[in-house]
């Protein structure tokens, strides 16, 4: 991830609380945290991703961050495997216990992407052009991260800007000009029928 604070404390100002795993016996004995290891799982501030699982030790050295994600599904379930008693079997039939390595890579493939993404042009001239510039910022935050730039757009508020900017993403075949000019034709025409229609239709009487 960029731009991640260096210390625990760091990562944490700020964080939430959200669930705490009580480690099983064969856990704590293969971690070497006995008597007592938890998983902790928080809701970062200000941080590359939303949450994060911590394996608690008994002592402070024993502390260990297992990984970072921004599904909080699928960092329960991580925590939740990771924690209890874990089997599966193999192809000779036979169980076994899931090891902690094994399991502790699971966090990593959650681990969000944080590299940028590039804009199509058509994209970076809506974002500069669209409500008077209010939105150009996110040509320069999608150079910078990609994932950042997805949290801003869904939460900008204005619905129409985010349908412009998917209509125009590269990443759903809107490849060049002429197609981006196409499918804005195709918008227009799409509201300029709902226009008409809603002046056409009568204001309902009290």
């Amino acid at each position: 991830m960029t731009n991640r604070p260096t210390s625990t404390q760091d990562i944490l100002t700020g964080a939430q609380h959200i669930a705490s795993f009580q480690l099983s016996a064969p856990r704590m004995r293969e971690f070497g945290l006995s008597p007592v290891g938890v998983v902790s799982l928080k809701k970062l501030k200000d941080q590359d991703a939303d949450y994060v699982a911590i394996l608690n030790g008994p002592r402070p050295a024993q502390t260990e961050i297992l990984g970072y994600s921004d599904d909080l599904a699928k960092m329960i379930d991580a925590c939740s495997s990771i924690a209890s008693r874990e089997h599966e079997r193999d192809a000779d039939g036979k169980v076994r216990l899931v090891t902690g390595a094994e399991l502790k890579e699971r966090f990593a493939a959650l681990a969000p992407d944080n590299s940028p993404i590039e804009l199509s042009q058509a994209q970076i001239t809506c974002a500069i052009t669209y409500a008077e510039g209010d939105f150009a910022h996110l040509v320069e935050l999608a150079q910078t991260s990609g994932r950042l730039y997805e949290k801003e757009l869904a939460g900008c508020g204005d619905s129409l800007f985010r349908f412009l900017m998917r209509e125009l993403d590269p990443r759903e075949d809107c490849s060049n000009s002429e197609e981006a000019v196409s499918r804005l034709d195709r918008a227009i025409m799409d509201i300029m029928k709902v226009k008409f229609a809603v002046e056409d239709t009568p204001t309902p009487q009290p």
